[in-house]
């Protein structure tokens, strides 16, 4: 699998084949979320909040899940300065721009 570096200044979610990604910012570190519906594998960068904010309703089939459910699906990966780095299956990366802000 090939090393990717992310500028996390830039970009907050993003694309690699079929699955979506979210980048959820901690005090000095990024976190890489796998934002792929666990249903259909739906976008979930597309979907919405619940107005609670405890549950993200899938674009697709309208399911809902958990936001602690969600965020803790991590990839594995670093921060230093500005740069996170992971390891990904496919490296196309394509940015995107996400509906949520969690």
């Amino acid at each position: 699998m090939p090393l990717i570096s992310l500028n996390n200044k830039q970009i907050s979610a993003f694309r690699a084949g079929n699955k979506f990604y979210l980048l959820k910012r901690y005090k000095h570190t990024v976190r890489v979320i796998d934002f792929t519906c666990p249903h259909r594998g739906g976008p979930l960068v597309y979907g919405r909040m619940t107005s609670s904010r405890k549950e993200i309703i899938c674009p697709w089939h309208q399911g809902r899940y958990a936001v602690k459910a969600i965020c803790t699906r991590t990839v594995p990966s670093i921060t230093i300065n500005n740069k996170t780095i992971l390891l990904l299956e496919d490296r196309t990366i394509k940015p995107v721009v996400s509906n949520i802000n969690i």
